[in-house]
């Protein structure tokens, strides 16, 4: 009896290791839905993003006291881009449907003459056959507590020159940024080697 039930155990196990493998992603299959590709570290003083916009700074005021970005943009300079732009390798998402979120608060942010300007979390990047692709959520604007901002998009194949942009575009008030991250939603299955 003992020989017939270590075969099924194995298998078992096999089984539940193939699900656990299958679930978190490995080298061998690359990243699932789901999966963490990347995170903004605001956590070293030392590697915070710089070129900060007038306006801004990196404060420790985030939904857990963490450190995040702070921007107030004068109503006199509502007019054009206050941002910080951080370099992504785009690469290794092509063929993905991915998500950009972040959490972010706002206090009397003017309301845009555009409905995707205003607080931005965007992915930026460019395409040879598509053009540029600008992944923002849109019509963010107003006084609000902590909420999250997301928004999902294909990454073509020819993806390059990827940026995280994070601020206001042509918009006053004050804005907090934290928790930036890109999410895997969708990938394409790979061909075995």
């Amino acid at each position: 009896m003992r020989h017939l039930l270590l075969p099924a155990v194995l298998m078992l196990l096999a089984a539940c290791g193939a699900v656990q493998s299958a679930r978190t992603g490995s080298a061998a299959t690359g990243p699932q839905a789901g999966d963490l590709l990347w995170r903004l570290d605001l956590s070293d003083p030392a590697h915070l993003p710089s070129g900060l916009p007038a306006g801004a700074a990196w404060v420790e005021e985030g939904p857990a006291a963490e450190r995040c970005l702070r921007i107030t943009v004068p109503a006199e300079r509502a007019k054009g881009m206050a941002m910080v732009s951080i370099p992504v390798d785009v690469a290794a998402w092509r063929g993905m449907v991915v998500s950009i979120a972040c959490q972010a608060k706002a206090e009397g942010v003017s309301q845009p003459p555009q409905p995707w300007n205003g607080v931005k979390c965007m992915l930026h990047y460019r395409s040879a056959s598509s053009g540029d692709a600008w992944v923002n959520e849109g019509k963010v604007f107003g006084t609000f507590g902590w909420r999250q901002l997301s928004a999902s998009a294909s990454i073509a194949d020819d993806a390059s020159d990827g940026e995280i942009m994070l601020g206001m575009q042509d918009c006053s008030g004050t804005a907090w940024i934290a928790d930036v991250r890109i999410t895997a939603q969708a990938v394409r299955p790979r061909r075995p080697a």
